[in-house]
């Protein structure tokens, strides 16, 4: 738990403080505080943006109705039965292996010692299972699991009710989430037909390993898999027993931290070997900050964001040989965001990319859409060219384009025409926001249940949120608050609110949405302000191309982000134009903030006439801002 949110939660009035300087709290009321976590009754911690304090037993995404009724019946009968989700997953692993003829017993064994194992490996690997469950063997009705256990056409039934039987709040926590057949088949076959050695660094139950091992007919010594769950590493590691059934060794897969453990360079670690050595690495990374992450500052050179997923993509361009390929399933926030930039600079620099696939959202329950980011190591040529693919189609985006991007940004929303249209717009003479306006973060309350009121009261003033603000007008406040600024947890200077004129934009959309302001309203920080400074130009003429299907086709194409943020706003391209014409879309901008609609299509009109746009031209644009299949502008 951070200092800062101590300090917030103490401005919030959940723990009161005893002294200021510094800050200190009663221990009573901090025991109280930590029992009210720890059983779950801490509202802040069980609101929905909080994902990792939900419990709620949740099935991965299966597209068979049979097998997700399967799977159903038999989450209840092993959750019924009063067991841990570990103990849970072995009893079935006793059955999945005496259905495969691994181990033979009848009825439910009474220890360990009476069952009768075909292969050796199998029972080391069933042993350790049972002595971390707790040394007992749970009688559960067999047609429970059976069923379940036995499809075809599935390879990994255990790995299917270790995550449906897992926590919502555990895959938060984790950054790990079941990843869809058809996405790791796809991911292999663009590997290429000729792989010699594989490795998954983050393996989990081992799929994309069992996989692997079929497409490419690998050597069993040749599949390396690694992973922090000790029981996704049991699981994996039967997994790849069963589709080598004349083999009695354990395979290559370890419970270990891949990024501290795993060749890690020191005289004591016995898997340097594979440091450079690895024909092709495939996975689907856990996301998020890196756990830790003290322990692993000292391993990588490049990364400093402290992103797992960069982390992990670090180490394994290390582990992959001269011309060994990778693919990683990572989200598409990798692309663009700011906070990434060092791992796009670092792949930029060691490899080339041989395709980015934008999947969309893909994940059940995840609202971040995906993207496979596919590189081979080595580096790349002048003219390489990125293949992407994106909406269906495929196109080719030069590579030395992204590394001189600002923050190196993958801009793969950029096709060759949609560059020749970029270029002929930002070639008109402008200026920008950069030097030239005012910026201010809506009131963070730290405790909009409290703060945030429904309905007025002595002293309350109106206050607008994210969703209150549509394009040049925002709808009439249905919120309101008390200004105390000393009890918020982040204001900004009051004067920055209460300005004559001012823009206030949703901070979190697919899309520009700008609004005017002249009566000095306050915002939520869902809500930011904007005032504009452009010489010889009013606050409308900004707020007209703000809101313009132009910027909204630069916005898109430059930076889609879901985060409208300041250093984007401020390489738009405001062109100079004359009086008249300023005049004239000033007076656009008035009607359409008296709610008529068709001067906003006129504007438009305008705007493209302003940046000298050819009817092709406008198409492009227009086409550009209809969202693909897996995206909605919100």
């Amino acid at each position: 738990m951070s200092g800062a949110t101590v300090r917030n939660w103490a401005r919030a009035g959940h723990l009161s403080a005893v002294t200021t300087r510094p800050i200190s709290f009663n221990l009573d009321e901090v025991l109280a505080l930590k029992e009210r976590i720890r059983t779950n009754r801490f509202n802040k911690l069980r609101k929905r943006a909080n994902k990792s304090a939900s419990d709620t037993i949740t099935n991965p995404e299966i597209r068979d109705a049979k097998i997700a009724s399967d799977l159903a019946a038999c989450i209840k009968e092993l959750d019924d039965s009063a067991i841990t989700a570990h103990q849970a997953v072995f009893t079935a692993a006793l059955h999945y292996m005496a259905k495969h003829g691994e181990v033979d017993f009848s009825g439910t064994p009474s220890s360990f010692a009476h069952l009768a194992w075909r292969r050796p490996a199998v029972e080391k690997i069933m042993r350790g299972w049972y002595d971390r469950a707790g040394g007992t063997i749970y009688a559960v009705k067999p047609e429970a699991v059976h069923a379940f256990l036995g499809w075809k056409d599935c390879d990994d039934p255990l790995g299917l009710l270790y995550q449906g039987l897992s926590s919502v709040g555990t895959k938060s926590r984790t950054g790990a989430y079941f990843t869809p057949g058809d996405i790791i088949d796809a991911t292999l076959a663009d590997l290429g037909g000729s792989v010699a050695s594989f490795l998954d660094p983050c393996c989990g139950t081992g799929r994309f390993l069992i996989r692997a091992a079929r497409r490419f007919s690998l050597p069993f010594d040749q599949i390396y898999g690694f992973d922090t769950d000790p029981v996704a590493v049991d699981i994996a590691s039967l997994n790849l027993l069963l589709a080598y059934p004349d083999i009695d060794r354990l395979p290559q897969i370890r419970c270990l931290d891949s990024l501290r453990d795993l060749a890690n360079g020191e005289s004591d670690c016995d898997t340097n070997h594979l440091l450079g050595a690895i024909d092709a690495v495939a996975t689907n990374p856990p996301w998020g900050g890196c756990k830790n992450q003290d322990r692993h500052r000292n391993l990588v050179a490049h990364i400093k964001s402290g992103e797992s997923f960069s982390l992990f993509l670090e180490k394994a361009l290390r582990l992959l040989r001269p011309g060994g390929r990778l693919s990683f399933i990572l989200p598409e926030a990798m692309l663009k965001i700011k906070a990434h930039a060092d791992i796009r600079k670092l792949v930029l620099e060691q490899a080339c990319i041989e395709k980015i696939a934008l999947l969309g959202r893909v994940f059940a329950g995840v609202f971040t859409p995906i993207i496979r980011l596919d590189l081979s190591k080595r580096p790349a040529p002048e003219d390489w060219k990125v293949t992407v693919f994106w909406d269906g189609k495929e196109y080719q985006a030069l590579q030395k384009r992204f590394a001189v991007n600002v923050n190196h940004a993958f801009d793969v929303a950029v096709t060759p025409r949609d560059a020749e249209i970029m270029a002929k717009i930002t070639a008109i003479p402008h200026q920008t926001l950069a030097q030239n306006a005012d910026w201010a973060l809506g009131i963070v309350t730290g405790d909009n249940s409290r703060c945030v009121l429904d309905a007025p009261c002595e002293g309350s003033e109106p206050i607008l949120r994210g969703r209150d603000v549509f394009k040049y007008a925002p709808r009439a406040p249905r919120c309101h608050i008390v200004f105390k600024p000393r009890e918020f947890q982040q204001v900004a200077p009051e004067r920055y609110y209460r300005a004559p004129e001012k823009l206030i934009y949703r901070f979190v959309s697919d899309h520009l949405v700008f609004a005017y302001d002249n009566q000095s309203l306050l915002t939520l920080n869902s809500a930011n302000i904007l005032i504009p400074r452009l010489p010889g130009y009013s606050i409308k003429y900004v707020l007209a191309f703000l809101n313009s299907r132009v910027f909204q086709y630069l916005f898109i194409k430059r930076f889609q982000t879901r985060k409208i943020l300041r250093g984007d706003l401020e390489t738009m391209p405001f062109p100079h134009t004359s009086p008249d014409i300023a005049a004239a879309i000033e007076h656009q901008v008035d009607l359409c903030m008296g709610g008529e609609y068709q001067p906003a299509d006129e504007l438009d009109q305008m705007i493209y006439r302003i940046f000298r746009l050819e009817e092709d031209e406008v198409a492009v644009i227009e086409k550009g801002l209809t969202p693909p299949p897996g995206r909605v502008l919100l």
